[in-house]
């Protein structure tokens, strides 16, 4: 695939994340090919706490707000996520449901 190929823009998504850092430009490639592109709105869910689904996101562009609840019902909020990071390892890593809310902010 040339630079110039529809695919590129997926690449450069894909070289800015962090756990991606080093791979070929090929495994970039494929890896591309494996992935379900996906666009959201801001404050439109990305991920449910406590769904089963296994998937990782990668973050190429935007930012993610990460929330659960704490005992008592209340929104607390883990964290802010920007383009290079990931969500959802460790629900992809130990087959556990889904442990945090994650929104879109932009």
């Amino acid at each position: 695939m040339s630079r110039d190929s529809p695919g590129a823009p997926a690449i450069v998504g894909l070289q800015r994340i962090a756990l991606l850092e080093g791979l070929s430009r090929d495994t970039l490639e494929a890896v591309a090919r494996a992935c379900a592109w996906r666009n959201f709105h801001r404050d439109q869910q990305i991920v449910s706490r406590e769904s089963a689904d296994g998937e990782v996101y990668f973050i190429v562009a935007g930012r993610v707000r990460v929330t659960t609840y704490s005992g008592s019902g209340r929104e607390v909020a883990f964290r802010e996520l920007g383009a290079g990071e990931l969500i959802g390892d460790l629900a992809a890593i130990d087959g556990m449901p889904r442990s945090a809310d994650v929104i879109a902010l932009e």
